[in-house]
């Protein structure tokens, strides 16, 4: 339980120009990605496809965090990174327990 190390302990996140950079184009593509392949796997019935779709619009909400959690730290707002990141964990946990149970993704 990192994240939650770097909540007590305070640590604020270290941004790099390739790191900003990469998941700024993430945020940008993995959008398009996952709503393609969620239609392309509606339409050939592929489970798989639909929750790769899935996992790329969590990519994308994933990019968002970061860069949101990024430029809020420079505001003082340090515990914003970890938050999202604990945030998107639940997501992908009770994303994870719905397919283990044999339920598609829905949105």
């Amino acid at each position: 339980m990192h994240v939650l190390h770097d909540l007590d302990a305070g640590h604020r996140a270290a941004p790099t120009a390739l790191g900003i950079a990469v998941t700024a184009i993430s945020l940008a593509s993995m959008p398009l990605l996952g709503v393609a392949k969620r239609r392309i796997g509606a339409r050939l019935g592929s489970a798989a496809t639909r929750g790769e779709g899935a996992q790329n619009l969590i990519c994308a909400a994933m990019a968002g965090g970061v860069l949101a959690g990024l430029w809020l730290n420079t505001l003082g707002w340090w515990w914003v990174d970890p938050a999202v990141a604990l945030a998107l964990a639940g997501v992908a946990v009770r994303e994870g327990a719905r397919a283990w149970r044999g339920h598609g993704c829905c949105h």
